[in-house]
């Protein structure tokens, strides 16, 4: 378990590039977003400070490595998406799918255990009627699918972060770094939904200052999850593989192929004696 101390002295520093980007964002930009290129610079400023401090925790392709690189590249489609929405009226819809691709990969780098069924059904119900009030509000068909999808993913993110973090669990001992990654997921969850209740429902007084500073503390949070997770191999153990993916992309394709293979070669077969059969049939009639 990595103590509170051992955070702060380990992360500390190595945030500080951080916090000062954010520092600098909300003095230029307090109360409102602008759609122009120095305000994107600004803005993903500070993501680009949580992307050095993931690789300096380490960086490699080994294993133990796993769960870092599934939030480093999760923070980078953020990042992505931050550039996007900058520029709502053209490029919302890609926002929507880069951050959508970032939630899963978090799902990725959560795993699935301890699957944790009842918090899973309690966020279901609880999306539900909020997914049906906001339909009507959305403006083109393309948003009335995309929109639900996202939610469903941040969701899935919220359910799979706080899952794994087992507070109530006595025979597993929680972690800071777990406890954050949770903490990060509930203010993505907040800073989505006052980013969506303020752009396609009605405005909200300082919603920008609002969005912004639960996003940054929802990527932090996210973020500060890596440290020592080289160490930890029970938390690269339950990361989503992408050997795993390859697997059951190959055991369903392996399936489906037995399923069709002896259809398809009948009819191969079929359309083989049907051409030989054709054969004397047009050389008597030229005859």
């Amino acid at each position: 378990m990595v103590s509170r101390i051992t955070v702060v002295k380990h992360v500390g520093p190595k945030l500080v590039p951080f916090f000062e980007s954010v520092f600098i964002f909300f003095v230029l930009y307090p109360l409102k977003s602008e759609s122009n290129l120095f305000f994107l610079i600004i803005k993903c400023m500070p993501m680009v400070a949580l992307l050095i401090f993931v690789l300096s925790n380490g960086f490699n392709l080994k294993f133990e490595y796993s769960y870092s690189r599934r939030i480093f590249t999760g923070l980078f489609f953020s990042m992505i998406g931050d550039a996007c929405l900058v520029y709502p009226e053209e490029f919302f819809i890609f926002g929507v799918i880069a951050f959508g691709i970032a939630h899963i990969i978090y799902l990725t780098a959560f795993g699935i255990k301890p699957l944790n069924y009842k918090f899973a059904l309690a966020l279901t119900v609880l999306s539900l009627p909020v997914t049906a009030f906001y339909i009507p509000f959305l403006q083109n068909y393309i948003l009335k699918v995309i929109v639900p999808i996202y939610m469903a993913l941040l969701l899935s993110m919220l359910w799979r972060a706080v899952s794994r973090l087992q507070i109530f669990n006595k025979e597993v001992k929680w972690t800071w770094t777990k406890l954050c990654c949770s903490m990060g997921a509930f203010f993505f969850v907040i800073s989505d939904s006052v980013l969506s209740f303020d752009f396609f429902i009605h405005p909200v007084p300082y919603s920008h200052p609002i969005i912004m500073f639960t996003y940054y503390a929802a990527q932090l949070g996210i973020a500060v999850s890596v440290v020592d997770s080289d160490a930890d191999y029970e938390v690269n153990d339950l990361v989503i593989q992408h050997n795993d993916l390859i697997n059951g992309i190959r055991r369903i394709y392996n399936y489906l192929k037995s399923i069709y293979f002896e259809d398809n070669l009948e009819v191969i077969n079929l359309n083989e004696s049907i051409a030989v059969n054709e054969k004397p049939f047009g050389k008597n009639k030229k005859e």
